[in-house]
């Protein structure tokens, strides 16, 4: 596998290592400089035979974006942030790329994300979506989600769990409530839940049981958080079938809590005050 870094608090001697790989393929290429990456950059782009995987550490233009949706072989795209306006993007040459990352985009960026052709899994934090792009973007086969630190209504949780296709899902850090969780229930595909920091209590996730696939949850929150009570949620937590992995964020155990936990579920992380107990 061929894995590129380039690391540069000068323009100019990153501009240099881009071009060296003129005509070559590349796994998975890392960009990271000090100052925001422009076209300058992604022109060279794509002049490298072919990237898989593209990782942007810096923020990025809206223009020089246009230049990574015209790289017919990139599959999966990570950006720390996009910067500045830009023209609508045309996304019909991006046919293999099927895996986003970007961390608060715009309902604009956003629009143009759910028009890539065959995506599969996009993954966001702090996004404002409105219903009807949260529909548009579901109506996709995707199989992942995730959307921590986002605003979701309770429409849009309805939303999400109309999904036949979603087995990975993150509503952590949201306003999710009971009520959205028993929404959640419907999708009977679900391997993988996260419902870190929400408002969801310990009688709620009774109704987990449901979900026969599911074999992760991350549970837990922000330390002194108020919702979930421990010794509550434990009864429910172990009947959940066929649950396996279970992380547990800021939340005190006892010896006898993990104990208890841990003879039904064959693995459980967690953590207190960054003390971490596998």
């Amino acid at each position: 596998m061929v894995t590129v870094q380039i690391e540069s608090h000068n323009s100019l001697p990153a501009l240099e290592l881009l071009a060296l790989y003129k005509g070559q393929h590349i796994d998975h290429l890392e960009v990271r400089c000090d100052k925001a990456v422009t076209t300058q950059y992604t022109h060279l782009l794509k002049e490298i035979a072919s990237i898989t995987q593209l990782t942007v550490w810096s923020p990025m233009t809206r223009t020089a974006l246009r230049d990574c949706f015209s790289i017919g072989s990139l599959e999966i795209l990570n950006l720390f942030e996009l910067v500045l306006p830009g023209k609508v993007i045309d996304t019909s040459k991006a046919t293999n790329l099927r895996v986003v990352n970007i961390s608060f985009p715009s309902k604009i960026d956003m629009r143009i994300f759910a028009r890539l052709p065959n995506l599969t899994e996009m993954i966001t934090h702090g996004t404002d979506f409105s219903t009807e792009l949260l529909a548009h973007l579901i109506d996709k086969p995707l199989t992942r989600i995730e959307l921590e630190g986002s605003h979701l209504s309770t429409d849009m949780v309805g939303i999400i769990s109309s999904s036949k296709t979603i087995t990975h899902l993150s509503v952590a850090s949201t306003g999710l409530t009971g009520k959205g969780l028993a929404q959640i229930t419907k999708m009977s595909q679900l391997e993988w839940l996260d419902i870190w920091n929400t408002k969801v209590r310990a009688d709620d996730l009774e109704i987990l049981t449901k979900l026969q696939n599911l074999s992760y949850l991350s549970i837990g929150g922000y330390l002194g958080q108020r919702y979930l009570d421990i010794e509550k949620a434990i009864s429910k937590l172990i009947k959940i079938p066929n649950l396996t992995s279970l992380w547990i964020d800021n939340i005190l155990l006892t010896d006898e809590q993990l104990s208890s936990l841990k003879k039904h579920i064959k693995l459980v992380l967690y953590n207190y005050e960054d003390n971490y107990v596998e």
